[in-house]
């Protein structure tokens, strides 16, 4: 079966440098210096290291043959200013005080045939990513099932990220019962405000503000993500950009349908849905007196499939004694979550529920998620 996502971008960290060692007296140790590419600062971490390959930049890599568990000790002995703590057999998550405290040291680490490799630790900075528009973004690494790619050819050396762009790709996670809590944690702990709906069970979305920001009216976050699971203790995540629901082209499907429902133009409502049952819906438009929207937010966007998810907060008023379908009778407050899909360039309702997740679960990129099980989202 052919993997999915291959044809994806993969972020590449650093270009081909020539590599040296690094010793300190008698002791095979160096100093790494890694950057942080959102604040622009840079933190020296002491390594026992036989090889430095990279020691300067955003993602590092160096040899040694420590284990997991004596490398942790030699970092706390050699760095007491931050904490480090062992994650499982194959990576170690330094912490420190700064505004931006996650630092993964990974020995994920596989060669150009994915054969795996025991003795390279890569360090990652967990905030130093950026999507297409070069936005600079945190992303919890040590929560994903990530792996790096280390070549060699004629003493020169490459380190590849193997990790997909979040914002166009799927990335899988670790299949952890508390995925969804600790990624709101993780940026909560680098100084964002959060705003979420979901669980560790089924998922949700996770809304990312500048901290204060949340609380201000109306705000716009700086990007959402999406949290999926398949049921089966898989989960992935993807993001989005923190638009503004009325700036797109979807949006205009609440207008259209509250437009057609307070005129009762039968014609124009079913053009609002991509597919209706069109015996309901003359019964339904009789029924209402009037609607009027009470806010709308964007929940999710896929741009590539061109399906959005908004949160609308409408109120139904109905015909005297009338039953609005499922919507009860007199003035009823409604909030939902439609998936609005642009078809021919114009917005379509494919659905709407009144929880999250069932509406998740229309999205193409969640059936894709939850149909190829079996493949390998990480190559």
């Amino acid at each position: 079966m052919k993997k999915l996502f291959a044809f994806m971008i993969v972020i590449v960290f650093a270009i081909q440098l020539s590599a040296c060692g690094v010793t300190t007296e008698n002791k095979q140790s160096g100093t790494l210096h890694l950057q942080n590419t959102i604040d622009n600062s840079t933190t020296e971490i002491k390594v026992d290291a036989d090889q430095a390959y990279f020691a300067d930049g955003n993602v590092l890599a160096y040899h040694s043959n420590l284990s997991v568990e004596d490398m942790k000790n030699s970092l706390a002995e050699n760095n007491p200013d931050f904490t480090f703590n062992v994650i499982d057999d194959k990576q170690i998550l330094m912490m420190s005080k700064a505004n931006y405290p996650y630092t993964l040291f990974s020995k994920n680490v596989i060669d150009g045939n994915n054969n795996s490799i025991d003795d390279i630790y890569v360090v990652i900075n967990e905030s130093a990513a950026g999507n297409r528009n070069n936005d600079k973004i945190c992303l919890p690494y040590h929560l994903t099932k990530n792996a790096f790619v280390f070549s060699e050819n004629d003493g020169q050396y490459s380190l590849n990220g193997n990790i997909h762009d979040p914002y166009y790709n799927i990335v899988e996670l670790q299949s952890s019962p508390t995925i969804f809590t600790d990624i709101a944690a993780f940026y909560q702990d680098c100084g964002y405000d959060i705003e979420y709906e979901g669980g560790n069970t089924a998922g949700g979305s996770i809304s990312v503000f500048e901290s204060h920001q949340s609380s201000l009216g109306s705000p716009r976050p700086l990007y959402r993500i999406l949290v999926m699971s398949d049921g089966n203790n898989r989960f992935a995540m993807q993001f989005c950009e923190g638009t503004d629901i009325y700036e797109l082209k979807a949006g205009e499907a609440i207008g259209n349908y509250v437009e057609s429902l307070n005129k009762k133009d039968s014609d124009a409502f079913i053009g609002c849905y991509e597919n209706v049952e069109s015996e309901s819906v003359n019964s339904f438009i009789e029924s209402v007196k009037s609607c009027k929207e009470t806010g709308s937010e964007l929940f999710w966007r896929d741009q590539s499939r061109e399906e959005t998810i908004i949160k609308v907060h409408r109120t139904l008023i109905s015909e005297d004694g009338k039953q609005m379908g499922s919507y009860g009778t007199g003035e009823v407050d409604c909030t939902d979550y439609w998936l609005v899909k642009l078809i021919g360039g114009e917005p379509k309702i494919i659905c709407q529920y009144g929880y999250f997740g069932d509406t998740v679960s229309e999205l193409g990129v969640y059936k894709e998620f939850k149909n190829h099980e079996k493949d390998d989202l990480v190559n």
